[in-house]
């Protein structure tokens, strides 16, 4: 089930994500504390959801971050159980991104790590594309891969 992100759910799962969502994220924060990142999540302007599985537990939380008017920055991090919510998942972010687009919304861009080539097969699989690659974007150095779907993809 998808519903609006509650902040025990994001603190659950950004407890519990798994370890390349953790380094990905953890790369551009000041800090690697994981309460934090769920509070500033939780805190972000935009629109926010959590996937829970059947027994209600949180399992991803993500959403689109309004930070300049017409652009978003798409954003979702898992736990190891996210395979049991992928399909789901998957449906209810490609109708967000659509309805978004389709209103006010020019782009939405997501960074994601070079290392982490799980989430760039599934942000082409929700249509995005890799628009750029961030040399030593991250605090440590680490490369980034800015993926992009804009009103007219």
């Amino acid at each position: 089930m998808i519903e609006t992100l509650r902040i025990d759910q994001a603190i659950y799962v950004a407890r519990r994500m798994r370890d390349a969502d953790f380094r990905e994220v953890m790369a551009t924060r000041w800090d690697d504390d994981h309460d934090r990142f769920a509070i500033d999540s939780f805190q972000l302007p935009g629109i926010a959801w959590a996937a829970t599985d059947g027994e209600g537990l949180p399992v991803a939380i993500g959403g689109v971050a309004m930070h300049t008017p017409g652009v978003g920055t798409a954003w979702l991090v898992a736990t190891d159980d996210f395979p049991r919510v992928a399909l789901s998942v998957t449906r209810h972010v490609r109708r967000v991104v659509a309805r978004l687009l389709d209103g006010h919304l020019n782009r939405i861009h997501a960074f994601s790590a070079a290392f982490h080539t799980d989430a760039h097969r599934w942000m082409r699989r929700i249509g995005m594309r890799p628009e750029a690659t961030l040399k030593a974007f991250g605090k440590r150095g680490e490369d980034f891969v800015m993926y992009v779907i804009t009103r007219e993809d």
